[in-house]
């Protein structure tokens, strides 16, 4: 009897030395877990059994304002979908989750998103709803490993500056949203809030209207996009500030700058697919003609030293 109650004593030991568990820091993360009938033991113990969340697909966690770090989510290697609302996590790392096809995480508190290796990655929705807090602040979307990403949602993000679609993979099934409308009231041209530079693997193609580019759908009201096969993130800032007064605006030709600091160097002129159709290396005299063009709205970069002030401009 006693040598089956050591050889029982002997098992039981040696499986919980065998069986590997995942830390789960934040109880609000565990709770949700055990909610779900994820963690087996059911208990707020700062870990999960890994054999409960390896196999999971999908995961979805909303109306968690009280969770602040999803550490542990590594361990969810078969995860495809992950959707993350309303809580107050700052950062979100699903590197090692190299299965995941949709990212789903608007309002919450991010300021930081790694993707760095999510090379299946097809959809990610990160942007604002206008009248749900808290809010993203993301300045940068790396996505130049996801050669499959389709569809990026990155609306109502002020801090935003740069969305890298540098993967090698352009193609045409891209839609991209940055739009900083409210979705209250009408849509104002003379409005740009936010401007963002979206890294391409083909800037020339991109300006000229060419494909693939030429079928990207991108929203941007209320707000701009440049193309560029270098953003230089850093050394170069897109700016909404009022650096530069243009003026008439609506205007059939001339178009006057007035400035309060250094003086306009250049200026780019685009129309609404973000086709590139006047370019001026130089600004003399603080104007320009913008004769020529078809009636309707431009986006104007005005390049000021290592600033680009943004500027939407009514032809009439």
């Amino acid at each position: 009897m006693m040598k089956k109650l050591l050889l029982f004593s002997f098992l039981t030991i040696a499986f919980g030395a065998t069986a590997q568990t995942t830390a789960i820091p934040d109880p609000a993360f565990e709770q949700r877990l055990i909610s779900l009938n994820i963690d087996s033991d059911g208990v707020v113990n700062g870990q999960v059994l890994t054999s409960d969340v390896a196999n999971i697909t999908e995961l979805t966690i909303q109306g968690t304002p009280s969770m602040t770090d999803l550490t542990g989510i590594e361990d969810f290697t078969s995860l495809e979908t992950l959707t993350v609302t309303s809580t107050s996590i700052t950062e979100l790392n699903v590197s090692s989750n190299t299965q995941l096809r949709a990212l789903i995480c608007p309002n919450n508190m991010l300021s930081t998103l790694n993707v760095s290796s999510n090379t299946l990655l097809e959809t990610l929705l990160a942007g604002n709803a206008a009248d749900l807090f808290p809010k993203n602040e993301i300045v940068e979307i790396d996505l130049s490993n996801s050669p499959n990403i389709k569809t990026i949602d990155a609306s109502l993000i002020p801090e935003l500056t740069k969305i890298n679609l540098k993967n090698g993979n352009n193609n045409e099934d891209m839609a991209i949203n940055v739009s900083m409308w409210t979705g209250m009231g009408a849509v104002d041209p003379d409005i740009v809030s936010n401007t963002v530079c979206i890294e391409i693997d083909n800037e020339e193609a991109a300006q000229n209207g060419q494909f693939p580019y030429s079928e990207w759908e991108i929203t941007d009201w209320e707000a701009a996009h440049i193309f560029s096969e270098n953003c230089a993130l850093g050394t170069t800032s897109f700016t909404s500030n009022n650096l530069i007064s243009i003026y008439p605006n609506p205007t059939s030709d001339l178009l006057f700058f007035s400035t309060t600091n250094s003086p306009v160097e250049k200026a780019i002129v685009f129309d609404i697919s973000g086709r590139k159709v006047k370019e001026f290396a130089v600004v003399s005299n603080s104007q320009i003609s913008l004769a020529g063009l078809s009636k309707g709205v431009y986006m104007m970069h005005m390049f000021l030293g290592n600033t680009i002030q943004s500027a939407k401009v009514v032809v009439e």
